[in-house]
């Protein structure tokens, strides 16, 4: 998996930008002050850091309020900020194990993660619906429940059908009540085909949910190090990563010696690197960008 692309939504002073785009390969992102261009460096990270979040808390020192436009102030609800989003591509492999959870998920091309500022996580594939909405099975259930009105749980299907709109989201209880009953009819009234295709409507909550559970252990690693320290790939072998999900290198070229105010070539540590795992190398605006194609050097204060 490749990170595509991140977005920073930040407070104090890590800054809120526009999309990132990256390369499959190395991308050098040029920051002004180099403490703002490491706490980029600690917030993309966070999307899947080999630490606990919880644990080394990356974004302790950013503040808990911002200050609006108008100059009052507002408290940020760590539980509802989120600070980093990231897209990763998804390669043929991880979504036909997605797919076999539920076929809608054959359909994944790109999954997008963000970490909240009480270091949670969430998950969601692009442009894929995590669950259906009521309109979608509430007139197979209306013709359901005319049919077999007397079953155990009908009274809690009425109540749905005289309650739910049209924009509700099949998950919760909802779901898990239309499962029991749908379940239930279909034990005692085999052979209905609206069975299965009602079912995986109304399980599509649970069963992303499965997926995203997958997904937990599935996403790339994202390590720091720095440019004297750039591991070799012989390295990355004996920590036993999976070659088929690559990490993410962050490389802190903050401190690096600087090359000669001309586009020398990519240090031969890094570009042979490069051609195993996606790097991601971190330096102030005076880095003249090695001999990099321009689509590869993002100017991180251009993006505010």
């Amino acid at each position: 998996m490749r990170l595509l692309q991140f977005k920073l939504r930040g407070l104090g002073s890590l800054p809120i930008t526009d999309w990132v785009t990256l390369s499959g390969t190395i991308t050098l992102l040029r920051c002004t002050d180099r403490q703002v261009g490491r706490q980029i460096l600690k917030a993309v990270q966070s999307l899947n850091p080999p630490y606990d979040c919880h644990i080394e808390q990356p974004f302790s020192n950013l503040p808990r309020e911002e200050i609006l436009p108008n100059g009052s102030r507002r408290v940020i609800a760590p539980e509802k900020r989120t600070i980093v989003i990231g897209i990763f591509d998804t390669p043929s492999f991880l979504v036909k194990e997605l797919g076999e959870i539920t076929p809608p998920l054959y359909e994944t091309d790109r999954v997008e993660v963000g970490r909240r500022l009480d270091y949670s996580r969430w998950i969601n594939f692009v442009e894929i619906a995590s669950s259906s909405r009521w309109s979608e099975v509430s007139n197979d259930i209306q013709k359901l429940i005319h049919e077999y009105p007397d079953e155990s749980g009908a009274e809690n299907i009425h109540e749905l059908l005289s309650e739910a709109v049209p924009s509700d989201r099949v998950k919760g209880e909802m779901a898990e009540q239309l499962a029991r009953w749908l379940v239930l009819l279909q034990d005692r009234h085999p052979g209905v085909e609206v069975y299965p295709e009602l079912l995986e409507k109304v399980l599509r909550a649970r069963r992303f949910a499965a997926a995203r559970e997958l997904l937990n252990g599935q996403l790339p690693r994202l390590f720091r190090v720095n440019s004297g320290a750039v591991p070799q790939v012989t390295e990355l072998t004996a920590e036993g990563i999976d070659p088929q999900i690559t990490p993410v290198m962050l490389i802190d070229c903050f401190d690096s010696d600087r090359p000669d105010q001309h586009k020398s070539a990519v240090p031969e540590d890094i570009a042979v690197l490069a051609k195993h795992c996606q790097c991601l190398c971190f330096s102030d605006t005076l880095h003249p960008g090695w001999d990099l194609p321009d689509a590869q050097v993002v100017e991180v204060d251009a993006l505010n």
